[in-house]
């Protein structure tokens, strides 16, 4: 009789231990999980969560005066030829003129 009890204490003591070093190796998977899944969302917010930087809008006193046929009905976006203005350059070609913003890398 006291062999089998001893036996049993023996068979539930490994089966806990068993159970309990499952456990360990899955909270770590689980904790590893979590902060690779964090770190990437915390990047992401970093990236795409913080608007770009825009210049002030150009007061009226830095007028354009540009003889190109293609800003004969005005300038819409006020841009400047002006390094000082790099979200809203004019750039002027002879085939066209655009409005260039150097953050994004596009035109306006």
């Amino acid at each position: 009789m006291m062999i089998t009890v001893l036996t049993l204490h023996m068979d539930i003591s490994i089966y806990l231990s068993l159970i309990y070093l499952t456990l360990l190796v899955e909270m770590q998977y689980l904790i590893k999980s979590f902060i690779q899944t964090l770190s990437i969302l915390v990047t992401a917010a970093f990236i795409f969560g913080c608007p770009p930087k825009h210049d002030e809008p150009i007061s009226g006193n830095l007028s354009v005066t540009s003889k190109s046929e293609h800003l004969v009905k005005g300038n819409p976006s006020s841009a400047v030829d002006s390094v000082s203005y790099s979200n809203n350059y004019l750039m002027e070609k002879p085939q066209y003129v655009v409005s260039y913003n150097r953050d994004r890398g596009i035109p306006n």
